[in-house]
């Protein structure tokens, strides 16, 4: 029983993450709809403080799923210079997947600072929507 409710949270999870990093970036490039979401004032209903309070928790998730896609992206070519004699040398097993995933994270890392190069606030609104599909690109690279 807790198995299943353990998924279906996850599954939802996996749903709302993406959206609300979405309607974060929306928010930070567009703030007045913010307004017309809520309606209101707080002091009309409980609905707004609903709303900031769902928003608060889904900014923790996203939180922490940004560091987990910090850490893989800084991390990567850590990892791929210290493998880089195993892959020229013969005789060393190393796993396809794993080099496939922290190549991908190495080439989003190289993407995202030629962005920041270019335009901080798409860069950062890029990697807000990666922190927040972060699941799509785990199963994509691995």
């Amino acid at each position: 029983m807790h198995q299943m409710l353990h998924k279906r949270h996850r599954g939802l999870l996996e749903v709302l993450l993406p959206v609300y990093s979405i309607a974060v970036v929306v928010y930070y490039f567009r703030p007045q709809y913010l307004s017309v979401v809520i309606g209101g004032t707080s002091g009309d209903s409980i609905m707004p403080w609903a709303l900031l309070g769902l928003a608060g928790a889904m900014g923790g998730v996203l939180a922490v799923s940004a560091l987990a896609v910090a850490f893989f992206l800084l991390y990567s070519p850590v990892y791929l210079v210290g493998s880089s004699w195993k892959l020229v040398g013969k005789g060393a097993w190393i796993d396809r997947r794993e080099v496939r995933f922290y190549v991908g994270c190495f080439l989003l890392l190289c993407l995202l600072a030629g962005l920041a190069v270019w335009s901080a606030p798409a860069a950062v609104s890029t990697f807000v929507l990666v922190a927040g599909s972060a699941h799509f690109l785990w199963r994509a690279l691995a």
